[in-house]
């Protein structure tokens, strides 16, 4: 593809060009190779024969065609051991950094909306310490269950886990100082009210702690993707392919979704890190990459044999970058926003 050609297509360039400063300095890379999906003892040792199991059934599934139960057994524990270690961390490390740096009150209230297993939702009521009460929001029952197991685990009293919706839950209005969502902004099926309904239970100058990926994550291999679609001449699923990669957050459409709330935004850091796979096989397979991306990306060609056809060729096009470079490197660049309810 050429340089003409690698611009032309993609659908917003704001994610390319300078980024904020981060506020604390660059952040290193993650540069160790991504760990193989093996089952290990976890700090849970009860949990290992279920994590096991969870571990066959990726190795097993066609990333193709396989749909996976999030509440089946050892789901919440793959979870912790693979998801939130290469995806989770980098992001909340740096929504950690700034609830370090904003006001907030002793007796803080505060809501983690999405909270998955308990993280950050666990760190952020370590670091507020004992007068603060936290709470984790989430639609998905075991991840609850297990984050609620691991906070009676470590004695946090300071804590708690609800199992609902945060479009319907029967929580206060303007009764939170503080409200973190990390990485869920692209998982709500309507972005806009889902902001709504978070600033709507913040106090007045109460703060809001956003991170999510940007529309340039994973973008080598989006264009690589975009290629063979083009070559092919699968001018609809090139299409699609298109408006799936302008549904994603830029910077600018996230900065926008937030300001026209009742928020106002007052910290912002743009930077990226670096995620690691032995091959293509590696990469399509891996649990970040099937629970999170992978029902996007293969949407994009609807015909399964034909999907086959697709990927077979991404696969010996991915292969040759690793076999050439000692495995593949994608980037993913990402955003934090700091707002506050005026």
């Amino acid at each position: 593809m050429s340089a003409q050609d690698y611009l032309s297509w993609w659908p917003f360039a704001d994610d390319t060009g300078p980024q904020p400063t981060p506020i604390f300095g660059k952040r290193p890379t993650h540069t160790e190779p991504t760990p193989p999906l093996v089952a290990t003892a976890t700090d849970d040792p009860l949990q290992s024969p279920a994590l096991r199991e969870a571990v066959v059934t990726f190795a097993q599934a066609d990333y193709l065609t396989a749909t996976f139960d999030l509440n089946a057994r050892g789901m919440a524990e793959l979870y912790d051991a693979v998801v939130v270690p290469q995806w989770s961390r980098p992001f909340a490390d740096v929504l950690l950094s700034q609830l370090l740096v904003i006001p907030r009150p002793p007796d803080a209230h505060v809501l983690d909306v999405a909270c998955g297993t308990g993280y950050p939702t666990l760190e952020i009521a370590r670091v507020l310490g004992q007068g603060a009460a936290v709470m984790g929001i989430d639609t998905w029952r075991t991840a609850i269950e297990r984050a609620r197991r691991k906070a009676a685990d470590v004695w946090l009293r300071n804590v708690a886990f609800l199992h609902d919706d945060i479009a319907h839950a029967p929580l206060p209005e303007n009764d939170c100082d503080l409200i973190t969502c990390n990485l869920a902004y692209t998982s709500f099926a309507d972005r806009n009210r889902a902001l709504a309904i978070m600033a709507r239970l913040l106090k007045p100058d109460g703060w809001f702690l956003l991170t999510t990926p940007l529309q340039t994550a994973f973008r080598a291999f989006l264009d690589l993707y975009h290629t063979v679609l083009t070559e092919l001449q699968l001018t609809t699923c090139t299409d699609a392919l298109v408006a799936l990669v302008k549904g994603k957050p830029t910077i600018a459409t996230a900065r926008a979704a937030i300001e026209r709330t009742s928020l106002h935004i007052e910290r912002e850091v743009a930077d990226s890190f670096t995620m690691h796979f032995a091959d293509a096989h590696d990469f399509f397979t891996s649990p970040v990459i099937a629970l999170g991306f992978m029902v996007g990306w293969r949407a994009i060609v609807p015909d399964v044999a034909l999907r086959r056809l697709v990927f077979n060729e991404l696969e010996r096009r991915l292969d040759l970058l690793a076999a050439e470079a000692g495995g593949l490197t994608f980037e993913v660049p990402y955003l934090c926003l700091c707002a506050r309810k005026s």
